[in-house]
């Protein structure tokens, strides 16, 4: 069982890492084409409000990504 656990608490930070890589190389993405064409650019694949989503997402994949360092840490 803690196996099984140390398994899946990796696997949620090695996604969680991911994903916070995406978030950031979009954000500098953001950076070199500005605010405008960024939005234009998300709401071509279907992202409405692409510029709140990627906060939030950002942000959820920064929280797990601390969250299952020290989780890994503690198993």
């Amino acid at each position: 069982m803690r196996e099984r656990a140390k398994c899946i608490v990796k696997f949620v930070h090695i996604l969680s890492f991911c994903g916070t890589l995406i978030v950031g190389a979009l954000g500098i993405v953001y950076e070199l084409v500005g605010h405008a064409k960024f939005e234009q650019m998300l709401s071509g694949i279907g992202i409405s409000n692409g510029l709140g989503w990627l906060w939030i997402v950002g942000v959820v994949m920064l929280l797990l990504l601390i969250a299952t360092h020290f989780i890994k840490e503690k198993l």
